[in-house]
């Protein structure tokens, strides 16, 4: 969702040039950027808000301070590699989300519909609201349970 937030507003302030006008026309190359920018902006979010996630049951990074970084499993790790992790993560999760995004309006042109559904139709259907996370969900558990061996 930070994908899609960092996109409407970006898209919105500065967007010129249409992304894909024939499946999206609302979507920009300067929204698609900001997209980028908002996820990984939220992901370095989250992983410096340890209190707040382990409220929530989030496993995910905590900041203790500028120079010591620790997993919720408390290994140590440096600055640098949480920095990495967090950019790696959001920029993965915005491009599959946003084709995600773009896979939906394909499917809503092709059928001849603006909306998906009755349900929220101020915001294009439910699908509209679910499809982005849809695609990036199993991208997200790859990422955190393959290849960081974080949960």
């Amino acid at each position: 969702k930070g994908s899609d937030i960092g996109a409407y507003f970006v898209g919105s302030a500065f967007g010129r040039r249409k992304l894909m006008p024939g499946i999206s026309p609302g979507k920009s190359v300067e929204g698609m950027v900001g997209g980028l920018a908002g996820s990984v902006a939220f992901a370095l979010i989250i992983a410096s808000a340890g209190p707040v996630a382990e409220a929530l049951g989030a496993e995910v990074w905590v900041l203790a301070a500028v120079s010591d970084i620790t997993s919720f499993l408390g290994a140590k790790i440096e600055t640098w590699r949480l920095v990495m992790r967090c950019c790696i993560f959001g920029l993965w999760l915005s491009i599959i989300g946003q084709l995600g995004d773009l896979f939906e309006s394909c499917l809503k042109r092709d059928a001849g519909i603006k909306d998906s559904g009755m349900i929220m139709p101020q915001f294009g259907g439910i699908l509209d609201l679910i499809d982005s996370a849809v695609f990036a969900l199993p991208v997200a558990w790859f990422l955190l349970t393959r290849v960081w061996h974080i949960a």
